[in-house]
């Protein structure tokens, strides 16, 4: 049996599973617990991991600053669009991470989380020095991800309406979907990302609204796409800082603000960062955990979460397979 390693974004799941599962009991929303396990068991059934990696942002809410807000003071800095239902849910799911965090725990997995690192910078270290050699999945819905896949790493995007694997192979043809100007053109009319860093240039362009990241003012999909097929911006750049006459936009993209303000775009999305950051993947804080079947059970009786003890089965076969685990694996980093 090949080995195979399941990465998963504990916040990117979180909040698809308190869409997905809206159930309360009383103030508990345990929708946040039923919803991330019944996902977690589907995924191990189906994919047949040997290893389950979930990463975290940091649970403490004092301790999620990152080196991007030391870059960008306004990063993710933005008015949330949720009505009550949803806020309340939001609310619910930010005061809940911490036991969802001690039953996950209850499982042997491998837990990966850094005061003032943000999961995505976590999740593209461990694809880059952690069993270099073994196939990795990364389970999420944050396109950024796209950046990762390599000879050895696969996104799986698990979108309700396009839902999509992310491959080496496939790269360019499955990501000219998620540009959302290709909908509207004929096959051979579209734009094709080459490469990983061709996706980077793109998304840097366009922006980021959820990270409150704007790219390049005045640049959306339809532009971006336009910019893309001239060769990126460097290129468009070079050749518009030549241009006698120009638009406002153009005047904008060759002027030095539109060139500092798409690299400091690209600075901030590109996984992993071009900088130092601290990551530290052979701590002992990062090692698996013992299966403590009676504890997990015994949660799931708390919350009435009878069907979620099916994940009991799977989990001794991951336990079986990392005790196997060679410790020297941790070893293989920067």
């Amino acid at each position: 049996m090949s080995n195979k390693t399941l990465i998963i974004d504990l916040h990117n799941l979180s909040h698809r599973a308190a869409h997905a599962y809206n159930l309360w009991s009383g103030p508990i929303f345990t929708g946040l617990y039923h919803g991330v396990f019944k996902m977690l068991l589907t995924y191990i059934n189906e994919l047949n991991p040997t290893k389950l990696v979930i990463v975290s942002d940091p649970i403490n809410a004092g301790k999620k600053k990152c080196w991007r807000h030391d870059v960008l003071p306004t990063y993710k800095n933005r008015a949330p669009k949720r009505n009550d239902e949803s806020e309340k849910r939001y609310t619910a799911i930010q005061i809940q991470l911490e036991e969802l965090k001690m039953a996950l725990q209850y499982l042997p997995i491998y837990w990966f989380e850094q005061d003032y690192i943000e999961a995505d910078d976590l999740i593209a270290y461990i694809t880059k020095f952690l069993w270099p050699n073994e196939e990795k999945i990364v389970i999420s819905t944050d396109k950024d991800m796209f950046q990762l896949v390599d000879h050895t790493t696969t996104v799986f995007y698990p979108g309700a309406k396009n839902k999509a694997w992310i491959t080496l192979g496939e790269f360019s043809r499955i990501t000219a979907g998620f540009v959302d100007t290709n909908k509207k053109l004929a096959l051979e009319s579209r734009w094709y990302p080459s490469s990983t860093d061709e996706w980077l240039d793109y998304r840097a362009l366009v922006g980021d609204t959820s990270d409150n990241i704007s790219g390049l003012k005045g640049v959306g999909p339809k532009k971006a796409w336009d910019i893309m097929t001239q060769g990126g911006f460097d290129a468009v750049y070079s050749g518009l800082v030549r241009k006698h006459k120009k638009t406002k936009l153009e005047t904008y993209i060759a002027s030095d603000e539109g060139h500092r303000d798409y690299h400091l775009s690209r600075h901030l999305m590109k996984l992993p960062p071009n900088c130092e950051i601290g990551i530290d993947l052979s701590s002992e804080l990062h090692c698996s955990t013992q299966l403590q079947e009676q504890a997990f059970l015994q949660w799931c009786d708390q919350y009435s979460l009878k069907e979620i003890k099916q994940i009991i089965a799977p989990a001794r076969a991951l336990q079986s397979n990392m005790s196997m685990e060679n410790n020297a694996s941790y070893q293989n980093t920067r």
